[in-house]
């Protein structure tokens, strides 16, 4: 809710860790790696990132040796159909 609030503020925003994610999602498109759309893309990376984060951060999931690797799996699978 806090970034749909703040949606029209971000706008203005540069140079943000999205412009170096859609830079490597435009790469993985152009090579067929990547079969999503590029924003959707970078809605399913960003967002799970934050949630997990959150959810560590909140105590509702455990920060376990691997979480990191098993996160860059599930995302890699999501964007690239694998």
């Amino acid at each position: 809710m806090f970034h749909y609030l703040r949606a029209e503020e971000v706008k203005n925003f540069q140079n943000l860790p999205k412009d170096a994610l859609m830079k490597f999602m435009d790469e993985g498109f152009k090579k067929g790696i990547i079969k999503v759309r590029r924003e959707l893309a970078l809605a399913v990376v960003v967002g799970t990132l934050e949630r997990t984060f959150l959810l560590v951060e909140g105590g509702i999931m455990e920060r376990k040796a691997g979480l990191e690797e098993e996160l860059a799996e599930v995302l890699w699978k999501a964007i690239t159909y694998q």
